[in-house]
């Protein structure tokens, strides 16, 4: 099993991040809380990561968890 350097949990889902990865729970990050949130109808996405290969890449990562909702994801 793989070495995690950082977990963050969202919801009831636990996300692992090895060492190559640089990652911010941007909902909690003050950036979002002291200015972006006061703006009416404005949303956080989860995750920003940076995944260091070469080149760096930048992610912006948004988790939706299904489980306990089966009947109402149906279709």
């Amino acid at each position: 099993m793989a070495s995690h350097d950082k977990t963050i949990d969202e919801g009831d889902l636990r996300f692992a991040f090895g060492s190559s990865w640089q990652v911010i729970k941007y909902d909690d990050h003050p950036d979002y809380q002291d200015k972006i949130k006061r703006l009416d109808g404005t949303k956080a996405l989860d995750f920003v990561a940076v995944h260091r290969t070469k080149p760096e890449t930048l992610y912006l990562i948004e988790v939706k968890d299904f489980q306990g909702y089966r009947i109402e994801n149906k279709t």
